[in-house]
């Protein structure tokens, strides 16, 4: 089975229907939850999606709290930690933030990061994790 890390805007893609108006973060939650991709996503993109769906986006917070406690059932939630972050400012990459995703996808063992992030895409060198967009994904599932 294949494990994915979700990063922060494709989690935000489940609860911002505008976002992800062709359904691809939609495909790949409901992958998860029939149990043919294990995901990963950190305490951090949780708390930064509850930031941007309900402080800029109007998702209301029953909406995203059911939401987000249904997923509770099929997804990993874990933690960047100190050695996370440590590696994380270690990189030559300047973006602390998604170093630190990088970092703890590594750590989990991760086979794939799932980003709508270009530059975080862009970032990769040959031997690392392999990175796509949802919708690149989603078109590879289908293959």
């Amino acid at each position: 089975m294949i494990k994915a890390f979700i990063d922060t805007n494709v989690l935000l893609d489940q609860f911002v229907e505008d976002r992800d108006p062709n359904g691809y973060a939609r495909t790949i939650f409901a992958a998860v939850r029939a149990h043919k991709i294990e995901a990963v996503i950190t305490i951090q993109s949780i708390l930064d999606a509850a930031y941007v769906a309900m402080n800029r986006q109007g998702v209301k917070l029953n909406q995203f709290k059911n939401t987000l406690l249904g997923m509770f059932n099929y997804i990993n939630i874990s933690h960047i930690d100190s050695f996370d972050i440590r590696d994380a400012l270690l990189s030559e990459e300047p973006d602390i933030e998604d170093n630190a995703q990088y970092a703890h996808a590594v750590s989990e063992a991760c086979d794939i990061i799932l980003t709508n992030d270009r530059k975080f895409i862009q970032r990769k060198a040959s031997g690392d994790i392999l990175m796509m967009t949802p919708e690149e994904f989603v078109g590879k599932m289908r293959e």
